[in-house]
């Protein structure tokens, strides 16, 4: 997440407790925006997201993700989070109003993603593929991260190989972009303005800067 979005979901956590508050998260222009979605449950200790609310929501733009909260609890989530979540096909997130706890999990197909920084964007691949932490982060963290947090990709190598991440320098000398490496010259990865995609590396090959491989 974003601070901004992080932000708004917990603003409307708090007003809503100590009910579960609901809500998704819209992939528009390449940020990601919060938009609540009424809980009709009756039970206080359960979400059910209004279908009426929810289809106005995704008319405004592609639906990237769901959001929940459990009010004086922890972000863990229950057996039937977990089902709604596969159901879905889409990650989920829980906050805890109180303490400002959240957890992501779950997550979208790796192709044919809307970008969306801080909740689908390159990192957002390789966090899924291979299991790196997901942390709040905006457009600017993103275009340093990669300088001033290596260790977040484990260390540097000298060949590619299955499971690595491959980082790019974009229009900069820097790098600002990353693939996860799938063998036989294919990469996956997600640009602004694309959906991401799984594709052979052809001229991405020259504008590798470093190769990460994190420790088995």
């Amino acid at each position: 997440m974003t601070p901004e979005l992080l932000a708004s979901v917990m603003a409307h956590a708090r007003a809503e407790s100590p009910r579960e508050a609901a809500g998704v998260i819209l992939a528009i222009k390449d940020q990601a925006v919060f938009v609540p979605v009424r809980n009709i449950s009756e039970d206080p200790d359960r979400v059910v997201w209004d279908q009426v609310g929810l289809a106005a929501a995704e008319d405004r733009g592609p639906l990237v993700g769901y959001v929940h909260s459990h009010p004086g609890g922890r972000a863990v989530p229950s057996e039937a989070d977990l089902e709604a979540q596969e159901t879905s096909g889409l990650p989920w997130w829980i906050v805890v109003p109180e303490t400002g706890e959240w957890i992501r999990f779950g997550a979208a197909p790796t192709t044919g993603r809307p970008f969306a920084w801080g909740v689908q964007d390159c990192y957002t691949v390789a966090s899924d593929l291979l299991g790196l932490p997901d942390f709040v982060r905006d457009q600017e963290t993103m275009a340093t991260m990669f300088e001033t947090q290596p260790d977040i990709l484990g260390r540097e190598v000298s060949h590619a190989a299955p499971g690595d991440v491959l980082l790019f320098g974009v229009h900069s000398t820097r790098a600002n972009h990353c693939a996860v490496y799938l063998g036989d010259g294919r990469i996956a990865h997600h640009l602004p303005g694309r959906l991401s995609v799984v594709e052979n590396i052809g001229g991405w090959a020259t504008k590798i800067l470093r190769t990460m491989r994190r420790a088995a």
